[in-house]
């Protein structure tokens, strides 16, 4: 039996987007949540909690389009410039692939030559049929039906096209790191320098938690909280208790739901009848909503699902959680899927200017592309997936959902 001040606060949470997934997000379900439901809490000091004043040069990040010159990828300082957005013209504008070399399509189990080509910027040309093939489309002349992995595809030295796919990511990722995402934030003052919600500076209200910050305006709070107070992502999402320093350290006593994000105190799970099948694995839902969300979502990833006049769209994500891959068809899909967010980012950064968050150096439109994860909930991308719509093996549109 739910008490009325546990019905009340659900009534009040924070408003949420949730996508639901039948066939590509079929429904969107909006949450009827509160933004303004932030907790606060006295720390036993009458005094109210001062508004931190951060000034700051800029307004804020904007997404704007981009006018004049198209855009370019950085790797290893060089510039990277795709005319095709293809994988095949990644591979070639890296140096990875070189024009002319020949590629083979071997059976699987017998190693033997099915069909050879020779690599152009187009795409690959039969060498029985002196046609111009897309990966894919090569693949099936070769006998291979829906291929979904470029498994059997070789350079005529015998080095496989998915070792090529996958120096060629890591070498993406390398100069991402080390040109973006290297700049540390100064120890002296932890709290971040623009709100959580709009992204602009100003006068902000600092959680005692985290270095999350927020407009009371966001907030929707008419009046300032006294003492210590929390933001959403501190408090427990049923009693509304913060979570104490050695739970947030140690995390010894939080569950967070690995889709929404919404955390618990074990208490609180035990008390409202949370599911804990999962609680051991690093993979905990908050029920079974999340659970077939994420389930549905990441059995989407990678896969082409055809539509009409050479047309196909797919999920991407990108793999920064570390796994172990014991499937050799399984990391060939991944560093396919990779690859595909890459030149995905050349489309996006010649459509957009570049914008690079002030206070951690994030340069943003590869950290969403690539779902990083970040301290500051502003920047923290992990829950991103990104669509793509494909003409043979151009990538044509992209979007990113979270």
């Amino acid at each position: 039996m739910k008490t009325k001040d546990w019905l009340k606060y659900m009534k009040k949470r924070p408003r949420e987007l949730r996508i639901n997934d039948e066939d590509l997000l079929m429904t969107a379900i909006v949450k009827n949540k509160d933004l303004g439901t932030c907790h606060k809490f006295a720390s036993g000091s009458s005094a109210a909690k001062k508004f931190k004043k951060l000034k700051s040069h800029k307004k804020g990040n904007k997404l704007l389009s981009k006018i004049g010159k198209a855009g370019t990828n950085l790797l290893g300082g060089k510039r990277v410039s795709l005319a095709r957005k293809t994988v095949i013209c990644w591979l070639l504008a890296t140096g990875f692939l070189s024009v002319k070399d020949v590629i083979q399509y071997r059976d699987p189990k017998s190693n033997k030559i099915i069909k050879d080509g020779m690599v152009t910027w187009e795409g690959i040309v039969c060498n029985c049929c002196k046609k111009n093939l897309s990966v894919s489309d090569f693949m099936a002349h070769a006998g291979r039906s829906h291929p979904q992995s470029s498994l059997g595809l070789f350079l005529e030295s015998g080095k496989s096209y998915t070792l090529c796919l996958v120096e060629a990511w890591s070498a993406e990722s390398m100069s991402r790191r080390s040109n973006a995402w290297g700049r540390k934030v100064e120890a002296i003052d932890e709290s971040d320098d623009t709100c959580g919600f709009c992204g602009d500076g100003g006068e902000l209200l600092c959680c005692d938690n985290c270095p999350s910050t927020y407009h009371q305006a966001c907030l929707s709070a008419k009046e300032l909280p006294e003492g210590s107070w929390y933001c959403h992502n501190c408090t427990c999402q049923v009693c509304g208790g913060p979570f104490s320093e050695k739970e947030v350290s140690t995390f010894s006593a939080i569950f967070k739901c690995f889709q929404c994000g919404d955390a618990y105190h074990d208490t609180c799970i035990e008390q409202e009848k949370l599911p804990l099948e999962d609680q051991i694995s690093q993979t905990w839902f908050c029920g079974k909503y999340c659970k077939e969300i994420f389930i549905g979502l990441r059995s989407h990833v990678g896969t082409d699902n055809i539509l009409d006049s050479d047309l196909s769209w797919s999920i991407l994500r990108c793999n920064n959680d570390g796994q172990k891959l014991h499937s050799v068809q399984k990391i060939a899909c991944l560093a396919e899927c990779n690859m595909k967010l890459a030149v995905a980012l050349t489309l996006l950064e010649e459509c957009f200017i570049r914008m690079v968050d002030p206070r951690t150096g994030v340069d943003m439109i590869p950290h969403v592309l690539y779902n990083k994860g970040s301290n500051f909930a502003r920047v923290d991308y992990q829950g991103f997936y990104t669509v793509i719509l494909e003409k043979g093996d151009e990538i044509l549109c992209v979007a990113s959902i979270r």
